[in-house]
């Protein structure tokens, strides 16, 4: 039985916008890879195949953040980009399928289907949030970070420690992600240029606590990302203006877009 997707429209676009940042992108639009990836989805639009590719190459990575510095530069950056395009793709699937699976929940009791449709969207966005932060406390426990990043993954776990294991408010929820979220961004930002020389054991521990932090700071942004599409259109339908209030993060995904455009000839791809 092939999976049911109650807002499909939205799910897809937030993947099409993806693609077109791809589409439009001068330093990715040229790669093999990036090419194979945005025409399985132009020929298919199907999220869950989609879903399936992405999972699939990604099978296929060995995800290394800190790599040997003997390795040739050109072929390891390139290498290192399409981890990340592979990462930022899995995630906004992972937050989407997870979404729709707890919003299908959410239909099924019966005590929700006299509420108002953007207060089972909220609640869906409940369960999910608090699924992931559970997942997050778990894989933490996991980790035994190298010395160079010990007092960010302290700060990551107090960041994580400050979202009740019951969730039940879900704006200040979604504050404190964005608050996460900036952080894990910063902290990466700074990792970015860092010239260490690391054994084989701390080089190991190093990708796989730089790649977890990759993992949550794309499901954090694409989870706030949905959380203001949903809001978007909740405002729309009530009449509100949209510039009434603030969407920071749809709002620099269009810029971004819009700079694109003016930089980039048009789609070859």
């Amino acid at each position: 039985m092939r999976k049911k997707f109650v807002y499909i429209d939205l799910f897809k676009s937030l993947i099409e916008e993806e693609i077109l940042l791809l589409k439009y992108n001068p330093d990715v639009n040229e790669d093999l890879k990036v090419k194979q990836m945005i025409h399985f989805w132009d020929s298919t639009h199907d999220i869950v195949a989609f879903n399936s590719w992405v999972k699939e190459e990604i099978s296929k990575l060995e995800l290394e953040t800190f790599v040997p510095n003997d390795l040739d530069e050109t072929r390891e950056q390139d290498e290192f980009l399409w981890e990340m395009l592979l990462l930022k793709q899995n995630t906004l699937m992972d937050v989407i399928l997870t979404f729709n699976y707890e919003y299908e929940l959410v239909k099924k009791v019966k005590t929700f289907a006299t509420w108002p449709e953007y207060e089972r969207i909220r609640l869906a966005y409940l369960h999910q949030i608090r699924n992931f932060y559970d997942q997050f406390r778990e894989e933490l426990k996991e980790f035994n970070a190298p010395f160079f990043i010990h007092q960010g993954m302290k700060t990551v776990k107090e960041h994580i420690d400050k979202i009740p294991e019951t969730v039940i408010r879900i704006d200040e929820t979604l504050f404190a992600s964005k608050d996460l979220h900036e952080y894990l961004s910063d902290l990466l930002d700074s990792l970015e240029n860092l010239e260490l020389s690391l054994n084989d054991q701390e080089l190991e521990a190093a990708n796989t606590i730089v790649n977890w932090m990759l993992y949550v700071a794309g499901i954090l942004y694409n989870v706030l990302l949905m959380s203001e599409k949903f809001a978007i259109v909740e405002d729309k339908k009530r009449g509100i203006e949209l510039t009434e209030q603030f969407y920071e993060i749809v709002e620099e995904r269009e810029v971004r877009l819009e700079m694109l455009k003016m930089i980039s000839d048009q789609p070859k791809n």
